[in-house]
């Protein structure tokens, strides 16, 4: 700036003086009348004081523009012909190879955390995510089918998968990629909730939580409209669990299984009643022991149609561990308004039929 401010008055003494841009002229005057003013033209005056305004403007421009070059230079942010830039130069050069210094190491600071942040945020979008998806379809009155996708899992490791109902465990897999599962032994018309946990590597991974209702019971019926009289099938029952007992000499520890009674009706309502009234009345009696099927087994016998089959029902009684197997059939009988309770004792261990019993029923 100083030598700037030296130069400027050394330069302004090159530019031409008054002298050069005009000609001195000698006013002219009128010597005829001494009284009249002397006229004097200045034109040619004016128009070198315009030229040389107009030069000093230039001047000045001039003197501007290179002050503000002089300045950039020191700042300048790329050198064409240095090699190696110094800490007054750019940042990077179309030639050199090494920055120091300045400016250029404040640059080279900021693009190396830009490059680490990079790096960093490409490392962490290369990680997979560990998911898993789970969803349900084609829900019936007792079960749901379930299934569920991986996403991010390997499998190279022991892996532990726990399928859980209402919060409780229901099914565990080890090792094993199982993407399925029927949860049965549902309640009709009764919703659930799902969800499924991965264990791997010493980490839990648990999925999105389904809500299944499973469907009204098809084969629910209305007792009322069954089209026999309730009140007296109690009461034959307890006549033939009576009769039964003094056939058979049971204890405590004889285990009868009671299945339902066969009708021929796609409901079976009342073979499903007959089977009800024999259960509660040997119940009541108290000397033996019921065998309950489980409900997956319930619903089988129910959409069966009942077991008028004496193969079938000794197959249930070995399969429950029985000793005796009470099953049989209601019919109705032609012309008379009245149903047939046709009743057999299998003895499961000999395989035989132990006794018969019947009784009749009033069509209500």
């Amino acid at each position: 700036m100083k030598m700037f401010s030296f130069l400027i008055p050394a330069i302004a003494t090159l530019l031409p003086q008054n002298a050069d841009y005009f000609e001195r002229v000698e006013p002219a005057q009128n010597n005829d009348k001494d009284d009249e003013s002397v006229v004097q033209d200045n034109s040619i005056e004016h128009h070198a004081i315009l030229r040389k305004f107009q030069d000093s403007y230039r001047f000045l421009r001039f003197a501007k523009h290179s002050s503000h070059r002089s300045h950039s230079s020191h700042r300048s942010h790329s050198s064409h012909s240095s090699g190696t830039i110094n800490k007054h130069y750019s940042h990077t050069s179309h030639t050199s190879g090494t920055s120091s210094g300045g400016y250029g190491d404040s640059y080279s600071n900021s693009s190396a955390g830009s490059s680490s942040a990079s790096s960093s945020k490409t490392s962490q979008s290369s990680v997979v995510e560990k998911k898993i998806t789970l969803s349900s379809g084609n829900p019936t009155d007792t079960s749901v089918n379930l299934l569920w996708v991986f996403s991010g899992f390997s499998f190279n490791s022991d892996v532990e998968i726990e399928i859980y109902q209402n919060g409780k465990i229901i099914k565990s897999f080890y090792s094993t990629k199982t993407t399925s599962l029927i949860a049965k032994n549902l309640t009709y018309s009764t919703s659930y909730n799902f969800y499924v946990v991965v264990k791997e590597s010493g980490k839990t991974y648990t999925s999105n939580i389904v809500t299944v209702r499973t469907l009204s019971d098809p084969y629910s019926y209305d007792r009322n409209e069954i089209g026999i009289n309730l009140s007296e099938l109690e009461k034959n029952s307890a006549i033939l669990v009576s009769s039964i007992e003094n056939t058979i000499e049971l204890s405590k520890n004889s285990k009868i299984l009671i299945v339902d009674f066969y009708s021929g009706e796609s409901i079976n309502s009342k073979g499903r009643e007959v089977a009800n009234a024999l259960t509660a009345s040997f119940r009541n009696s108290n000397k033996c022991t019921i065998v309950s099927l489980p409900l997956e087994d319930k619903e089988t016998m129910k959409k069966s149609g009942g077991i008028k089959d004496y193969k079938q029902a000794c197959s249930y009684g070995k399969q429950f561990s029985a000793n005796y197997v009470c099953y049989g059939t209601i019919e109705k009988i032609s012309q008379e308004k009245k149903f047939k309770v046709n009743l057999k004792m299998i003895d499961v261990k000999e395989e035989n039929i132990v006794t018969v019993k019947e009784t009749f029923i009033s069509e209500k």
